[in-house]
């Protein structure tokens, strides 16, 4: 559960957001009548859009529900062009996967580095046993952070473009699967919702 939250938040946060934004060079989609795309360069070099203003816009264009009953997860991202908006909405858990993995194997390799000279100290019995323990539960971390790509969310259902178009909600089916010594899974459903455009 604490794994899930923090996950959830990660990809609300401005840091994993603003990577985000300049990894897939949202900003020059989303102000795109400010964007020469030939010169590759903005129109107007005093009315750059600040990372606060991308920041801002880009946020409001996804949202991350949970219910806190069935622990389901819900994502929309909204956007005029369909197929752009469900690359980004797998995109994103295909970054905080990265993202994690990267922090996870960090932080392991610390403790691991950190247990293992104070086993070293020790001459206790319970306590060796207990810091070994602990270098063993880092241990595994550490290795599913290295061989399993989607290490938070698993797809199930990637977003796709539907054939009809109104208000783009893309969206995706993910499970959670944080693993600690057993395997459990909550299932987080991201689906789509398309309002169809009757005009």
């Amino acid at each position: 559960r604490n794994k899930l939250n923090m996950a959830i938040a990660r990809m609300q946060s401005r840091t994993f957001i603003d990577g985000f934004i300049q990894k897939n060079n949202i900003a020059q989609v989303i102000y795109s009548d400010q964007w020469d795309s030939e010169k590759g360069v903005w129109k107007d070099e005093e009315d750059i859009p600040s990372k606060w203003d991308v920041y801002r816009k880009f946020k409001k264009m996804f949202n991350i529900s949970v219910n806190k009953e069935t622990e389901i997860v819900t994502l929309f991202v909204e956007w005029k062009d369909p197929d752009l908006a469900a690359f980004w909405a797998n995109s994103m858990v295909s970054e905080i996967n990265r993202v994690t993995r990267s922090i996870d194997i960090i932080d392991a390799e610390k403790s691991i580095d950190y247990l293992k000279k104070e086993a070293q100290k020790t001459n206790v019995v319970g306590l060796e046993s207990t810091l070994n323990g602990l270098i063993e539960k880092e241990l595994n971390t550490l290795t599913l952070a290295n061989t399993r790509e989607e290490y938070i969310f698993k797809v199930i259902d990637p977003a796709f473009s539907p054939d009809l178009k109104s208000r783009p909600k893309r969206s995706l089916i993910i499970i959670f699967g944080f693993i600690l010594g057993i395997v459990f899974g909550i299932f987080i459903s991201i689906y789509k919702e398309v309002s169809l455009n009757r005009s």
